[in-house]
């Protein structure tokens, strides 16, 4: 159910509910602007956790470095 994909995008459930509301009302411009901005609330999270993850992974990188040089772990 397309409520369920909203809920794990951290849409809050007020918004969801007024999703709902023009939804039923077939206030078609308005559910498209509500799910606009909510896509782009989502794709600048996505870009954010994907640095994150890019600078995890740099960390690691060279933790796991440093340890083969203190020989910690083998090459």
């Amino acid at each position: 159910m397309f409520i369920t994909h909203l809920k794990r995008t951290h849409m809050p459930l007020k918004e969801i509910e007024r999703y709902m509301t023009l939804a039923s009302a077939q206030n078609y411009e308005s559910c498209y602007s509500v799910l606009q901005e909510h896509k782009l609330k989502v794709q600048s999270q996505m870009a954010e956790m994907h640095a994150t993850l890019e600078m995890m992974n740099y960390k690691l990188d060279h933790f796991r470095d440093l340890m083969k040089r203190s020989g910690l772990i083998g090459e």
